[in-house]
């Protein structure tokens, strides 16, 4: 709990300071299935990395950060290395990452400890269309009994295949389960589309533009 100063200053310019670490550091401490790691020089900590477990054989690294001064000095490579060896002696399934095409230090470290690119996604803002003319919008929430129905129509969907067979998870990728649909249930964000011809879920995002 004492590195969250120190974590504030190493993420207060990243993404012209809209990290979103301050706001799941506190839950990354209380994680007890995954490993948060910091590296220090002296007293200074100087990067952080983490790894999430999402379910049984889906792994995630994320939120790994170095001090701007202190990169180019090896010290992503002993975050990821440390990161990696845990999930090899405690994990399962995969672990996997994601990271910008730009960053091709990131991506001769991945190809280093075995790890496969196997997509590549591009992100598109649009506003919403709407009939005015329906009588109402053509969605419907799920209920919990149409939960197994859904993650069918999910595991069989041609679109799948795009994203490799993952599903976005809100900055995570990983295999549809059970119970990444019920999470999305419980917080009233799943639903059939045009009388199940199509399933919309999604994750909260705390920007409000």
């Amino acid at each position: 709990e004492s590195d969250k100063a120190s974590m504030l200053e190493v993420t207060k310019n990243i993404w012209d300071g809209n990290d979103y670490l301050p706001y799941v550091w506190d839950e990354w401490l209380a994680d007890t299935e995954g490993e948060l790691c910091v590296a220090e020089i002296g007293d200074r900590m100087v990067g952080l990395g983490k790894l999430s477990h999402l379910g049984w054989g889906n792994w995630w690294m994320e939120g790994m950060r170095v001090q701007p001064e202190y990169q180019g000095r090896g010290i992503s490579s002993q975050l990821h290395e440390y990161l990696h060896n845990f999930w090899l002696e405690h994990g399962n399934g995969f672990v996997r990452l994601t990271t910008s095409s730009k960053r091709l230090p990131i991506h001769h470290l991945c190809e280093r400890f075995g790890f496969s690119k196997i997509n590549e996604r591009s992100f598109f803002v649009a506003s919403l269309l709407l009939d005015n003319t329906a009588e109402a919008l053509p969605f419907q929430l799920l209920t919990s009994p149409e939960l197994p129905d859904a993650l069918d129509f999910l595991q069989n969907s041609p679109t799948l295949r795009f994203s490799c067979g993952l599903i976005d998870l809100g900055w995570r990728y990983a295999v549809p389960r059970l119970e990444y649909l019920q999470k999305l249930l419980d917080d009233g964000r799943l639903w059939w589309w045009q009388e199940r011809k199509g399933l919309l879920g999604f994750w909260e995002d705390d920007d409000e533009d």
